[in-house]
């Protein structure tokens, strides 16, 4: 069965349903008034974006940097309000009314995030600090686990097991050459996704519009994990997809978060430096372990 419906093309900058959801989530629920939130610092780094927001709001996402390079965002490098210049000092709400493209999506997750992050902290969410969701989960016997994303961690972790470990991965050479024994090309995950244990999923497919697909080949008796720093936003739209624990990151040190961004920081320099691992949980999930 030849699918790519997850690679990430130039075609993929859509509407993202579950961004605007959740956005939607955060004004009725929440009552906050995007047009008189301001951003007052971005930073777009290599690998992570940044931005700081009226009120100390401060989120991270992944950088989408595939897209970056085609034609038809390099011909509009000074277009519109949330182009190179023109960002800081605008409201968030045009943000997600903006047409999309990689800069605005990265924003966009990233703003989601800042914008939702002391409500995670004030609300009855059920959130668990400085755990990883892996040490949530009953690893016992022999299971299939499934990752999507090249993440290097649980990659050398689960390889030294003797679970049957599948990488889906659109690049095989973002997996070190020790472990590409694991690899399964992406058109395979329709197949793969339903018959695993455990699905981990980077939060990176939130950026890409990518998760949308996915999720409708969950597992229906397994768990499946969302991480990274792009899916620390309030979970009401991830937990309906059928999401059971995000791997989030909560920010500790926001200014040094900042400058660490503009110098290329990847997660592992975030959890040294400014921030800490965070577990939101799915209260109606009945798969976590004892």
């Amino acid at each position: 069965m030849k699918n790519t419906f997850w690679v990430s093309t130039p075609n993929a900058y859509n509407t993202n349903r579950m961004i605007d959801s959740t956005l939607q989530i955060l004004q009725s629920k929440y009552g906050l008034r995007l047009d008189e939130i301001f951003f007052e610092d971005v930073r777009i780094g290599v690998y992570k974006t940044a931005v700081q927001l009226t009120g100390e709001r401060y989120g991270v996402a992944g950088t989408y940097r595939a897209a970056t390079q085609d034609y038809k965002y390099r011909t509009k490098r000074d277009a519109g309000p949330y182009s190179t210049n023109h960002i800081i000092g605008q409201h968030v709400a045009g943000l997600f009314q903006a047409p999309s493209t990689p800069i605005v999506d990265n924003l966009k997750v990233a703003t989601l995030n800042a914008l939702s992050a002391k409500i995670l902290q004030n609300t009855d969410y059920q959130v668990i600090k400085d755990k990883d969701p892996i040490d949530l989960i009953d690893l016992s016997g022999q299971k299939t686990i499934s990752i999507v994303g090249a993440f290097k961690g649980y990659i050398q972790k689960l390889s030294a097991t003797d679970h049957r470990l599948n990488i889906i991965e659109i690049r095989p050479e973002a997996i070190p050459p020790e472990y590409r024994h694991h690899y399964v090309p992406s058109a395979q995950a329709p197949e793969i996704l339903p018959e695993s244990d455990v699905v981990i999923i980077t939060g990176s497919t939130l950026v890409n519009n990518s998760l949308k697909d996915l999720v409708a080949y969950l597992p229906k008796d397994g768990i499946t994990i969302l991480v990274g720093p792009s899916s620390s936003f309030v979970p009401d739209v991830l937990f309906e997809k059928g999401i059971d624990i995000i791997g989030a990151t909560a920010i500790t040190h926001p200014k040094k978060m900042l400058q660490i961004v503009s110098e290329a920081a990847t997660g592992f320099h975030f959890f040294r430096y400014c921030a800490q691992k965070i577990c939101i949980l799915n209260k109606k999930s009945t798969t976590f372990a004892s």
